[in-house]
């Protein structure tokens, strides 16, 4: 006796896997299979019946045909009717499947287009564009993760902002700059959790159906986009935030090199001492030699590393991010190999680390 079942949309390695398996469910003895040419031969006796039979299987696109021999021919079609019922059952279950898989790998896709559309709302707030054109592009990017991710925390911060731009501000005012870096702050974040979300996605499809080979590439593709996307987003903001650079000797307390990278003019003498103040205080506290790392005054964020040597401060007009933390600690490292014999003998001449604006440069990625 034969059959043959139409396997529609599910691809051919798939219907075939399917039905070696429901004939493997039987106890049967594989006497051969062909993986290359979808073909399988079995033979044995049926664990239910006890009868002796042969199962053959192959595939004609878009079919699975199955042939059934046995001494009783009447068991033979009952069988074969048996089988035939389980692998359609199996077919349709593979089928759902599918579907649901085009579901996740719509959410991850929809994860990489609002990757695209934070990242074009944070050049929006880099050029101070107005409010109405900032509130469009984020209640655009609330409606797109709406659609399948509406518990997501993401959301119910974009919401609030939202709801501060539409109760803070007529449509035609532009952002001012403390809201803008704020903001650009928050749109990093949201990406760094977006991408967490999409990683995780993508584990589970590659666990739970076969067709992750099939978006292997796009996904790859996407993940790097996000990547390179938040790479450049940190760098922007992390330089836009830096207003000034100090590095202070230790034991000393002077000023060996200072920058300014705006318009605020500050007296590097009156900072070396404030810093050396701060953290004596710090210590006197706390009882312990342990460094301050970083104070808050107004809108202004001051950042300290520590070395054998010296102390480097940044100070920031907003959070400060990965970028800018891995440069000072950098800086402050690189300072001090550099200049190491100097350190060790400092008595004053604070004009041999006139070339450390090269240093800085190089190590937070500033154009000479």
């Amino acid at each position: 006796s034969a059959s043959k079942i139409n396997y529609g949309d599910i691809s051919q390695k798939l219907a075939f896997n399917i039905t070696i398996g429901q004939i493997e469910a039987l106890d049967l003895s594989r006497a051969n299979i062909n993986h290359e040419e979808f073909s399988a031969l079995y033979s044995g006796r049926v664990k239910v019946t006890g009868q002796q039979i042969v199962v053959s299987l192959r595939m004609d696109q878009p079919y699975i045909i199955i042939e059934v021999w046995a001494n009783d021919l009447t068991q033979t079609t009952g069988l074969l009717a048996y089988l035939r019922n389980l692998i359609i059952i199996s077919l349709e279950q593979s089928l759902k499947t599918m579907e649901k898989s085009d579901e996740v790998v719509n959410k991850i896709t929809q994860i990489f287009n609002c990757n695209n559309e934070l990242r074009e709302c944070f050049d929006i707030c880099c050029k101070s564009e107005k409010i109405k054109i900032i509130t469009a592009s984020l209640k655009k990017i609330k409606n797109d993760l709406d659609k399948f991710y509406p518990n997501l925390k993401v959301l119910a911060s974009i919401k609030r902002w939202i709801l501060k731009f539409e109760g803070m501000h007529e449509e035609e005012d532009c952002i001012d700059s403390d809201t803008a870096v704020e903001l650009e702050y928050n749109l990093i974040e949201w990406i760094k959790q977006l991408r967490e979300l999409v990683i995780h996605d993508i584990k589970i499809f590659k666990e739970t159906y076969e067709e992750f080979d099939k978006c292997e590439e796009e996904f790859k593709i996407g993940e790097e986009n996000i990547n390179r996307n938040l790479q450049l987003m940190e760098k922007i903001y992390g330089l836009s935030i830096l207003n000034y650079i100090i590095v202070v000797h230790r034991d000393s307390g002077l000023t060996l090199y200072e920058a300014q990278l705006s318009s605020i003019t500050l007296n590097p003498d009156l900072i070396s001492g404030f810093i050396t103040a701060i953290q004596s205080f710090g210590t006197e506290v706390s009882k312990k030699d342990s460094p301050v790392t970083g104070l808050k005054y107004e809108n202004y964020n001051i950042e300290i590393e520590t070395g054998d040597y010296i102390r480097s401060v940044i100070l920031l007009n907003g959070k400060i991010n990965v970028y800018l933390a891995q440069g000072l600690f950098n800086f402050v490292k690189e300072f001090e190999n550099q200049y190491e014999d100097k350190l060790k003998l400092f008595q004053g001449n604070i004009s041999q680390f006139r070339d450390a604006k090269n240093l800085f440069s190089r190590t937070f990625g500033l154009s000479r």
